[in-house]
């Protein structure tokens, strides 16, 4: 065992180290790819819906800008995320439908599921080239969500950290 101030202790964590900041810039990259690509998808889709004839303040912009950490949703989760009653997150979905923005992927008219497949086909297509991602449309799903919410709560974080 070296001593605290020993040379030979600060160059046996220097391997770690490198890999940690490796690892942490890598993740940088990536999320940063995802976040431009999302946020460029978001930007079509609202283009999309406004040459539609949609207004710009309409629930259906609000819900557009939730999709990214809500990918798969239902009216119901649909009106809690725009704080709506689920007829007029109905009509949000549907209008987001019509636009080929949501496909809806169960069957039938009762409980419906919607998903962004344009925000999960993004993330699988970003995992394809990552080594050792291979994961089911369901887990892509799940992780999409967790890597999108955490992402998205770091650039708040930064956001305010550094007043931008």
């Amino acid at each position: 065992m070296c001593a605290p101030d020993d040379p030979r202790r600060s160059a046996e964590f220097a391997p770690w180290i490198e890999l940690c900041a490796e690892a942490c810039a890598q993740a940088c990259d990536y999320t940063q790819r995802i976040v431009s690509h999302v946020a460029a998808l978001q930007q079509d889709w609202r283009d999309r819906l406004i040459s539609g004839g949609v207004r710009r303040s309409n629930s259906v912009m609000r819900l557009i800008d939730a999709l990214p950490s809500n990918p798969v949703l239902n009216a119901a989760s649909a009106a809690e995320l725009l704080a709506v009653n689920t007829r007029t997150a109905r009509r949000s979905i549907d209008l987001l439908v019509g636009a080929g923005i949501l496909v809806q992927r169960s069957a039938g008219r009762r409980n419906r599921v919607y998903e962004a497949e344009s925000i999960i086909d993004t993330f699988a297509a970003l995992t394809r080239g990552t080594p050792g991602l291979s994961v089911s449309r369901r887990v892509r799903c799940d992780l999409w969500t967790l890597m999108m919410r955490a992402a998205l709560a770091t650039a708040s974080s930064l956001r305010r950290r550094w007043s931008l």
